[in-house]
C-alpha cells in the first residue's frame, strides 16, 4: 500500500480480523515487484491498475510472481465518460504505447488539485494513464492469463466505468480461482 494511512487501516483490519498469512507492506510496490520478490498464491490488486502511469508494466510483473489474479479496475471508455462533464474534465489525451511487446493506447488522467492533498487516495503521480476495457483483458492475455472472468460491471460508476476480473494461468480456469 502506497498511502501511508491506508496502510494503518490493512494493518487494523489484519489484527482485528486475526489474519494470521496476510503481510502488508507500505511503498512503491512497483519497485518492489522489479526487484524479483518470491512467488505468490494469488495476487489482489482492487483500486490499484487506473492509478499506474504505466499499467501494462504493472500487469507484466504480476504475471511474474503469480498464476492468479484478481483486478477490480476502472477502465477508459469514451462515450461512457461522455456522460458526465467534470470526469471527462480529467482526461488530457492519449497515446499510443508498447511494453514487452504488447501495443496498447494509454489515456492520461490527470488528478488535477486533488494530488497530494490530505484527502487524496489516488496513486504516487499527479497522473495516471487508464487503458480500454479491451485492452486490459488482452494484456492478461499477452502475459500469460488464459482463465479470464470478468464480474462486477459498473459502467455507470460514479468515478469511471469499472469491472472485476479473476483470471489464471497455466491452464487455470476462472472456477479454479473462484473456489
Amino acid at each position: 500500500e502506497a498511502n501511508p494511512e491506508a496502510y494503518l487501516k490493512c494493518l487494523i483490519v489484519k489484527e482485528t480480523v486475526g489474519l494470521q498469512r496476510t503481510h502488508f507492506l507500505c511503498g512503491d510496490f512497483l519497485e518492489y515487484l522489479r526487484n524479483s520478490p518470491p512467488h505468490f498464491d494469488a495476487v489482489f490488486a482492487s483500486g490499484v491498475l487506473y492509478h499506474m502511469v504505466e499499467p501494462v508494466e504493472l500487469i507484466a510483473l504480476l504475471s511474474n510472481i503469480t498464476t492468479r489474479l484478481y483486478l477490480w479496475t476502472h477502465y477508459y471508455d469514451a462515450k461512457l465518460l461522455s456522460a458526465d462533464q467534470k470526469l471527462a474534465s480529467m482526461f488530457v489525451g492519449n497515446r499510443q504505447s508498447e511494453y514487452a511487446g504488447f501495443q496498447h493506447q494509454l489515456f492520461r488522467y490527470e488528478y488535477w488539485g486533488s494530488f497530494g492533498a490530505a484527502e487524496f487516495c489516488g496513486g504516487s503521480r499527479p497522473h495516471a494513464h487508464w487503458m480500454t476495457r479491451e485492452d486490459i483483458l488482452r494484456c492478461l492475455q499477452h502475459f500469460g492469463f488464459t482463465g479470464i472472468h470478468t464480474n462486477f460491471e459498473a459502467p455507470d460508476h460514479p468515478d469511471g466505468p469499472a469491472f472485476a476480473i479473476v483470471a489464471g494461468k497455466k491452464g487455470e480456469t476462472s472456477d479454479d480461482l473462484l473456489e
